[in-house]
């Protein structure tokens, strides 16, 4: 347990630092600087996989050939086909707000956002692993719990429902989290690719219905 709540404070860190110094006074930007932001996010799950080297091999070693190739193509062929099919019909960009990068619908985000998702899948895959003993309902809702908590500082950067949008998804997909990793050959994989591919359906839908808005205020 006090490795699960070490983890747990690390992430919290590493999440704070990027959205409270290296955004606001680094610049950073998931779509302005996404090599930059990839880099940190990369070097922050590096470090949390080999400090927590244990859980980490059990959650990356689960590899099959299905859960690569659905990421694969998931990764390299849905997000960036799915951006292009939507191009266009996203709002202006003067009229998103600066922590809502996922509606500009710029492949730059497909790039560092990667970065930020295979962090927090990480984080909270291992977090599964050495929390499995626990009862698995009880994993679930501590999960989901844990992921929404993780979220909570978005109520103090976006409008308040973004944050609960965020807040509330990210609750639901850690309820299912557990499930996915110790029963789904290959589940870190997949969730990665899933996490990742909500962004892009979920950034597409926003940005057409804040477009369609925008339109309807100048008819």
């Amino acid at each position: 347990m006090l490795s699960a709540i070490l983890l747990a404070s690390l992430a919290a860190l590493a999440w704070a630092v990027f959205m409270y110094f290296l955004k606001p006074y680094a610049k950073l930007s998931f779509v302005r600087t996404p090599l930059r932001t990839l880099a940190y996010f990369i070097f922050a799950t590096v470090f949390v996989a080999v400090a927590f080297m244990q859980a980490s091999a059990s959650l990356y070693g689960n590899a099959t050939w299905a859960s690569i190739g659905f990421t694969c193509i998931v990764l390299l062929y849905v997000n960036p086909w799915l951006y292009r099919f939507s191009r266009g019909e996203h709002a202006e960009s003067a009229s998103i707000h600066p922590d809502l990068e996922l509606l500009r619908i710029d492949d730059r985000f497909l790039i560092s956002k990667l970065g930020d998702v295979l962090f927090q899948q990480t984080v909270f895959g291992m977090l599964v692993i050495i929390l499995r003993g626990l009862p698995l309902a009880a994993l679930s809702l501590l999960l989901g719990i844990l992921l929404a908590l993780g979220h909570i500082g978005l109520v103090f950067r976006m409008p308040p429902r973004w944050s609960a949008y965020f807040i509330i998804s990210a609750g639901i997909g850690g309820i299912t989290l557990p499930w996915l990793i110790l029963f789904v050959p290959g589940g870190f994989y997949y969730s990665v690719s899933f996490h990742m591919l909500w962004y892009v359906v979920s950034g597409i839908f926003h940005a057409k219905s804040e477009s369609d808005r925008m339109r309807s205020k100048m008819l």
